[in-house]
Parts: structure tokens; sequence; C-alpha cells
């Protein structure tokens, strides 16, 4: 799937429904859950292609614990 057709997808979302949505919230709940689910931040950063850890930390994508 290209990347325009996720924002379309997105855009079509909010105006139907009125609910602010975008592309990178997927992304950002998908790490988050990974997190809860006790995945390792170093296997967490390998799937969203981050090069420093920084960027996955628990700062980036605090747990709800």
């Amino acid at each position: 799937m290209k990347v325009c057709s996720i924002q379309g997808y997105a855009a079509r979302l909010m105006e139907l429904t009125g609910i602010a949505f975008y592309p990178h919230l997927l992304r950002h709940t998908f790490a988050v859950r990974l997190l809860e689910s006790g995945v390792a931040l170093t296997d967490i950063q390998s799937l969203l292609g981050h090069k420093d850890i920084a960027l996955t930390s628990d700062n980036q994508y605090p747990s709800s614990n």
C-alpha cells in the first residue's frame, strides 16, 4: 500500500467521523502496544527502523504500567 493511499484513507476517515486521525498514530500505537506486551525496546527499535535507541526510549513510548 502506498503512503499516499494511507494518507487518503486517514483524510477520509477524519472527514466521515470528525475524529482527528493521522497515519503516524498507527505507528505510535503499534510501538506502545508492543512495549506494553513486554517486547524489548531493541526489538521495537528494529521493527520501527530507528537507528538511535533514544527514539524508541521509554520517554518516546511510555508504557501504561
